[in-house]
């Protein structure tokens, strides 16, 4: 029998989501944990590393690896969307365009494993950067 632990919802995992949702721009750990330094002051970068963890275990926040240097990027929208990565800015995007084809996956089995959700990161550069603005 497998058990699943339950872990209590602390304030301070309910800020660093709350901060998380709040910011479209898929912020780095750094920059999420200053965000909620101004609403929790005593907050270590720990803390807000470790409730990343959890709130990605628990499904709430999805990790973005790759995308921008080294350090890792994070969403607060976990359900299956589509990314924009500018090669200019190095902003990242989320993109409301559907892809039927994705979506038909879902719940499919392909080469043999199942699928239950997606995370796309697409790469260019922005209009932004395209009109040099």
């Amino acid at each position: 029998m497998t058990t699943t632990c339950q872990r209590r919802n602390t304030r301070q995992r309910q800020v660093v989501l709350e901060e998380l949702m709040a910011e479209c721009s898929h912020p780095t750990a750094g920059e999420l944990y200053r965000r909620v330094r101004e609403r929790l002051p005593r907050i270590s970068l720990g803390t807000v590393y470790r409730n990343l963890e959890i709130l990605q275990e628990s499904g709430q926040a999805v990790r973005l690896a790759g995308c921008s240097g080294q350090e890792a990027r994070y969403d607060g929208r976990p359900e299956p969307h589509l990314h924009f990565h500018c090669a200019g800015c190095e902003n990242i995007t989320d993109l409301e365009t559907v892809f039927p084809l994705m979506d038909d996956l879902l719940g499919s089995t392909l080469e043999n494993h199942e699928i239950d959700g997606y995370h796309v990161i697409l790469r260019g550069t922005c209009r932004n950067c395209r009109s040099g603005a």
